[in-house]
């Protein structure tokens, strides 16, 4: 399995939280993120901050855990159209 750098996560994390920051620069923005949050989940949403900090904790034992549990073998299927055989797609666990 590929493993991801310190740097990459590093850029990943700054990319999600400087996006989402400049996202909220509306109103509309704002109370969507909010709004969406308090009706799915009013209990347990995350406000922007507590979103933002977890964002920040990731680590690159999490994205393990992650990847080994989600990202198998026997888990994931592979879907394309047109004119396409088997023997034309290499996949590389």
């Amino acid at each position: 399995m590929g493993k991801i750098t310190a740097d990459e996560l590093s850029f990943a994390k700054d990319k999600i939280i400087k996006s989402t920051r400049r996202q909220m620069q509306t109103a509309g923005s704002w109370v969507g993120f909010h709004a969406f949050g308090e009706l799915i989940d009013p209990e347990n949403y995350l406000k922007l901050d507590d979103y933002l900090n977890r964002v920040n904790a990731i680590t690159l034992k999490d994205l393990s855990v992650v990847g080994a549990k989600y990202f198998r073998k026997d888990s994931w299927y592979l879907a394309m159209t047109g004119d396409i055989d088997e023997s034309d797609v290499t996949v590389n666990y």
